[in-house]
């Protein structure tokens, strides 16, 4: 991957295993951890990494964790409109 373009990972085990993936996997920039939709949006969207919630990645040689992002209030998720057992988010 070319070295401007930032590799970005999210998703359950990469969450659950932040300090390990970084620590074997050098050339990760960013781990978004917990529900990652806003999260993407605003790192796409050009968010300083300091005032994203939910993610963790390096700056200076150091590993910087930022808070949570709260959850997604469930009344207003789009997942309400879609058939029961279709979704764009896997199951685990």
């Amino acid at each position: 991957m070319p070295d401007n373009i930032p590799l970005v990972i999210g998703g359950y085990k990469a969450t659950e295993k932040v300090e390990e993936l970084f620590k074997i996997c050098p050339t990760i920039d960013i781990i978004v951890r917990g529900e990652g939709e806003e999260t993407i949006r605003e790192i796409l969207g050009g968010t300083a990494l300091k005032d994203i919630l939910g993610i963790s990645y390096r700056e200076g040689g150091q590993i910087i964790h930022n808070s949570n992002r709260p959850l997604p209030d469930i009344d207003s998720s789009r997942l309400l409109n879609v058939p029961f057992g279709v979704t764009n988010t896997p199951c685990f």
